[in-house]
């Protein structure tokens, strides 16, 4: 489903189809590489999919949103508060 989608602009986008396809590669990933402790999903198009990723895996996830969520948080910073 994601080849046809994104690679090829052949086919339409069937967006459960590519969550579960980015999910069960990364368990595959996970079960031959038990030693990777985080996955960075480099491709812009995958970050809608990692929170299904990092559910199912429990390993942390990092994408281009996170990436800019970090700049923006170091970049607009509060006052700290405490931690609840």
């Amino acid at each position: 489903m994601f080849r046809p989608a994104f690679l090829t602009a052949s086919g339409d986008l069937d967006g459960s189809a590519v969550e579960s396809e980015t999910v069960a590669a990364a368990v595959a990933l996970l079960k031959d590489r038990p030693d990777i402790g985080l996955l960075l999903f480099e491709c812009s198009e995958l970050s809608p999919y990692a929170a299904a990723v990092q559910r199912v895996t429990g390993v942390p996830v990092f994408d281009f949103t996170s990436m800019i969520e970090f700049v923006i948080g170091g970049s607009i910073r509060g006052p700290f508060a405490g931690i609840d």
